[in-house]
Order: structure tokens, then sequence, then C-alpha cells
């Protein structure tokens, strides 16, 4: 039936067109806000994803100069041990001999004396020298255990590591020293950041706690060498920081002066008595 003037006039016919356009015009607007929300939503996900991946690259950047360091490490170590297997001896002349008993027998007194005094668990001297005879050389750029003691004598001996190496076999040492002027850690854990290839040494045979004093040339002022007291638990009770760091560095001042005049016997024993 065709549309006439008086069905235009309809209130019924314009009530519902006008509802159908409100409902027309909210669909509209719930089809627009889905879009949008939908966009919104894919947008914060590929964002998401792409902090997920940096972060994982960053992740596997940091592992792989981890894993770099770890290996530089290893090569060092290995070079310094093969330093060790190659190295050759020196023949001393008898003067030299009775010189060089002299003063090893002098080191180890002092040793003797921190295991007995501070209860570490070992104590030993280590020289700087240039390969041969010589203790107060130039460049000194070797470096060797002279002597050691340990609380218990079943230990294994750590002197066959340290024999006529390079002396970067612990580059981060002399550094500390002169920063410092000693190594004390309680816990060897905080000397990890600090000198990470001594750290690796030491915790591979079971240091728990360290104190490293250098032994200076009396005249020159420069290192000759280091005294180290290593503990496999924690300190002793009874026993202070101070105790610790004191005795050390007796022993550290009475093998510097003993090196510079080992062939006179009343000096030595002099020495000994000083430290005690």
């Amino acid at each position: 039936m065709p549309l006439v003037y008086e069905d235009v006039l309809n209130p019924d016919w314009v009530k519902y067109g006008i509802e159908g356009a409100i409902f027309l015009g909210a669909m509209i607007i719930l089809f627009v806000l889905y879009f949008m929300i939908k966009k919104g939503n894919e947008s914060f996900q590929d964002q998401m994803m792409q902090r997920q991946t940096s972060q994982e690259e960053s992740l596997a950047k940091r592992q792989e100069e981890q894993d770099k360091r770890a290996r530089q490490q290893d090569e060092k170590l290995t070079q310094a041990m093969d330093a060790i297997l190659k190295s050759q001896s020196h023949v001393h002349s008898p003067q030299e001999e009775d010189v060089s008993s002299k003063f090893t027998n002098f080191v180890h007194i002092g040793l003797e004396m921190l295991i007995n005094n501070i209860g570490c668990q070992r104590a030993y001297f280590v020289i700087y020298h240039n390969g041969a005879w010589s203790n107060n050389g130039i460049s000194l750029p070797k470096m060797s255990m002279i002597n050691e003691a340990y609380h218990d004598y079943k230990m294994e001996s750590l002197m066959p590591q340290l024999q006529s190496i390079p002396r970067g076999f612990l580059p981060g040492l002399d550094a500390i020293f002169e920063k410092e002027g000693r190594v004390f850690c309680k816990n060897l854990e905080d000397l990890k950041a600090k000198d990470p290839i001594t750290y690796s040494w030491l915790a591979m045979h079971g240091t728990k706690s360290v104190v490293i004093y250098p032994v200076r040339d009396m005249y020159k002022h420069y290192n000759i060498g280091f005294v180290a007291v290593e503990y496999y638990s924690d300190f002793p009770v009874g026993v202070s920081d101070e105790d610790i760091e004191m005795q050390t560095l007796k022993i550290a001042h009475g093998i510097a002066s003993a090196a510079c005049f080992t062939n006179e016997d009343e000096k030595l024993t002099a020495g000994h008595i000083n430290q005690q």
C-alpha cells in the first residue's frame, strides 16, 4: 500500500523511526569503541613483545660477556700453569744457598708464628723476582712461593702452583695494595668484584677468608712480595680482626727487614724478637 501523507504524520511511525536511529547510532558507537579497544590491545601486546625481546637480547648479551670474561680468566690460569711446567731451575752457588737457607728459615719461623697466634689454616710468603736469584731486581716479572706453614700437615701444599710463574698470575693484587694497603676479606666473596682472578685461585683451594699484606723493600719501597694467611672456616673465636691484621703486618715487616740482611744471624734473631 503506498505511503500517504497521513501515514507520515502518524506518531507511531515517527516514534519507531527515532528509536531505530538511536539504536543504529549506538551500535555504530559500540563498533567504533570495540575496534579502538582491539587496536589498543594489539598495540600494547606489540610493545610488550618488543620489550620482552629487548630484555632477552640484553640478558643474552650480558651472559655472553660473562662467558667471555670467564674464558679469559681460564686462559690466563692455563697460561700460568703452562709457565710453571715450562720453567727452568736456577743453580745457586754455595754462597747463595747459604743466604737462601737462612732467609727461608727466618720466613718459616714467622709463618709458624701466624699459625699459632691467629689460628689461620695456612700462611705463606710469595716473593717477586727476575726468574733467578735476585729478589731486588728492577722489573720483578715473576713470583715464587718460598715457604708455607699449615695447622694440619695433611693439607696439600700450594707451593708447586706458585713457582717461578708470571707475576700476572695474580694481576689484581698490586692495584689493591696501592689503593687499600692490603687485602682483608672475612668473606672471600668480597674479593670477587675487586680481583676476580685472585678470587678464583683462592676459592679453587677452599679459602673462605683471607688477609694479604705486601712486603716492601725497606729502602726503595716497592713491593718485593706478599704474606698471606688463609682460613677455610670462620675466624677463630677469641681472635679479633685487629689481631689478625697486626700479626700479619708484623710478619710482613719482619720479612722485609730480613731480605735486607740475610747474612747476619744476630739481626735475623733480633727481627723475630721484634715480631713477638
